[in-house]
């Protein structure tokens, strides 16, 4: 059998697709230009194929990742940069910062760079995301193209530590293009930056639904007080699901276990008027006292099914996954406690947030 024709047979689904993959693999770097040939048919149903390529590139010379990346086909494109991932910043250090900061290079595939450089966690890269952080402000972009560049350069350079760069992106949330406002509260998540607070409470009335989810997550990720004042506000819009999202985090922050009804909103509501007095307006809350890991913790032993949001939550905190599901999960929650263990202090991503970069 020729390599296109299992090319063809790995695109399917089933055990067939799946052998074939596996009798691609082995063929290795004969098997790259047929797969290549067979992702630029933008009809085609790609099945195995992407996996099948990034597995060879794994392996594969150099010149064949370098040449992957300056193909047309995403998918290729995608295959070369999730092999540069996994092979680390010291190998791959010219090749990313030639992409990154190349402006003939589409912004889509500049800001897919971006993101990667945050997650390698490599700081000599800081000083050319912030040098495309500044110029890709600079660009003349159409109303409803959203900044993306703008914002995978931030959101790495905090992953980083340098939390300079929240702000404009934070402000994102009042722009006048959903996609462009929705990017912005997935990057709340991470960034912080002054006045933000204001900006998510008004953002957790937005018209679009995915604006208002994140905004909740990114203010329970805050665990301030003022957040608390901002999410009951959610609670009282009107919007179902908006306001079962924040009564479930209200609860996570002040470790209270109101019900999903009107008479457990306005339980909820007198509690925090009667009690808010007694909580620090500038620490991170998390059951009822200024939080670290450890709270995390508990609410692993107490409701387990919470266990992937509970991954997430550690995630955005100390930049570290977790194998979610496995018995270890809570022993390595548990190790991560001793590393982020300051109560009431904010973290993003491993690094420790001072609260004049939030409230100024």
């Amino acid at each position: 059998m020729e390599i296109e024709e299992f090319v063809q047979l790995a695109s399917g689904r089933g055990a067939g697709a799946a052998k074939a993959a596996e009798r691609l693999v082995e063929f290795r770097e004969r098997a790259l230009q047929p797969i290549i040939d067979f992702l630029s048919d933008p009809w085609a149903v790609h099945g195995n194929l992407p996996g099948v390529l990034e597995r060879i590139l794994l392996n594969a010379p150099r010149d064949e990742v370098v040449r992957a990346l300056s193909l047309d086909q995403d998918a290729v494109f995608e295959a070369a940069v999730q092999v540069i991932q996994e092979q680390g910043m010291e190998a791959w250090r010219n090749e990313i910062v030639e992409r990154l900061c190349d402006r003939s290079e589409s912004e889509v595939r500049r800001a897919r760079i971006a993101e990667i450089c945050g997650d390698m966690a490599s700081p000599s890269i800081g000083p050319h995301l912030e040098a495309v952080f500044a110029q890709s402000q600079r660009i003349e972009r159409e109303e409803d193209e959203p900044p993306r560049l703008t914002v995978e350069c931030a959101v790495a350079l905090a992953k980083l530590g340098d939390f300079r760069f929240g702000s404009p992106v934070i402000e994102l949330l009042t722009h006048s293009f959903p996609p462009t406002r929705e990017m912005a509260a997935e990057a709340a998540k991470i960034l912080v930056g002054e006045g933000m607070i204001e900006i998510l409470s008004r953002a957790i009335r937005d018209s679009s639904l995915e604006v208002r989810l994140q905004v909740v997550e990114a203010l329970f990720l805050l665990g301030f007080p003022a957040c608390v004042d901002a999410l009951i506000e959610g609670l009282n819009g009107g919007d179902l699901e908006i306001g079962n999202n924040c009564r479930v985090r209200l609860n996570d922050i002040l470790g209270t276990k109101f019900q999903d009804s009107p008479e457990g909103s306005r339980a909820l509501i007198r509690y925090w008027s009667q009690s808010s007095s007694q909580f620090d307006e500038c620490k991170r809350y998390r059951l009822g006292v200024a939080s670290s890991v450890g709270e995390i913790i508990e609410v692993i032993d107490v409701s387990p099914h919470r266990s992937h949001e509970i991954g997430r939550e550690i995630l955005y905190i100390t930049g570290r996954r977790l194998r979610v599901g496995s018995t270890y999960f809570r022993d390595q929650a548990q190790r991560l406690s001793s590393l982020f263990g300051v109560r009431g202090a904010t973290y993003r991503w491993g690094h420790q947030v001072a609260p004049n970069l939030i409230f100024g």
